[in-house]
């Protein structure tokens, strides 16, 4: 099948629970400088690919603009960094990047959309609802496009004894067919097109999560995925790009 023209065949979605995969390394094996080390790789990549870039954390006095790349910083200044869970070490920045804690960091990331000409553009994303009013989308929703959050397990329940880290996303922008979502015109099940921005979107987002995953797997820890539903052609890997297209939606 041929692709369409670039549009923006994409949602946000008012939940950062799209899709996520998980890091997960058990208290018995989770010493503090491989995660330390795993810490290190994932900001790396993410800065690298622009899938998650660091740009503050208030609670550290961090800056991106002043005090430059997040994993230079926090080597040198890892007594900045609250310690909200015992389970984790001293140092692991991932315990205040989620978005929902008090005083939340601010990350952004690299996303092609369909400008106004029909052509495709860049911009660094902070808020997805700021992106889709941009482009004419009715409905828009402040996540960001990735999120991460760290949880140090419990003592009180032998499940939870592992040190978890989360990485969501509340937009559909990486997945080449997606949902019409009240659009007007369009069968309610009839799969949009995203392909063009899937292949570029999703192409970044699988390279970061490909080096995430190799070093959670060197760290030994396990890598999981959790979809939210069925036809959003992911896996543990990241996107199909291409997937073929489905039924409905």
């Amino acid at each position: 099948m041929a692709l369409a023209s670039p549009a923006n065949n994409w949602n946000s979605i008012d939940s950062n629970e799209v899709f996520w995969w998980e890091a997960v390394f058990p208290w018995a094996e989770a010493d503090p400088e491989s995660l330390l080390q795993w810490q290190e790789a994932v900001l790396a990549v993410g800065d690298r690919t622009g899938i998650y870039r660091v740009e503050s954390i208030d609670r550290m006095g961090y800056r991106r603009q002043r005090d430059g790349y997040i994993g230079d910083f926090i080597r040198e200044h890892s007594d900045l960094i609250p310690r909200e869970d015992l389970h984790l070490p001293r140092g692991f920045v991932c315990d205040v990047l989620d978005p929902n804690m008090r005083n939340p960091a601010v990350a952004c990331t690299m996303l092609s959309y369909a400008d106004e000409k029909g052509d495709v553009a860049e911009t660094w994303v902070r808020d997805m609802g700021q992106l889709a009013h941009m482009v004419g989308h009715e409905f828009g929703y402040p996540y960001q496009p990735l999120e991460i959050a760290a949880e140090g397990g419990s003592e009180s329940l032998p499940g939870l004894q592992r040190v978890s880290v989360i990485l969501a996303t509340s937009t559909d922008i990486w997945f080449p067919w997606n949902s019409p979502m009240g659009r007007g015109g369009v069968p309610r099940d009839e799969p949009l097109d995203n392909r063009v921005l899937s292949r570029l979107n999703g192409a970044r987002l699988n390279a970061f999560l490909g080096e995430v995953r190799e070093a959670t797997l060197a760290a030994g820890g396990a890598w999981t995925c959790a979809p939210w539903r069925e036809e959003r052609q992911v896996n543990e890997f990241g996107v199909v790009l291409d997937a073929p297209k489905p039924a409905r939606v």
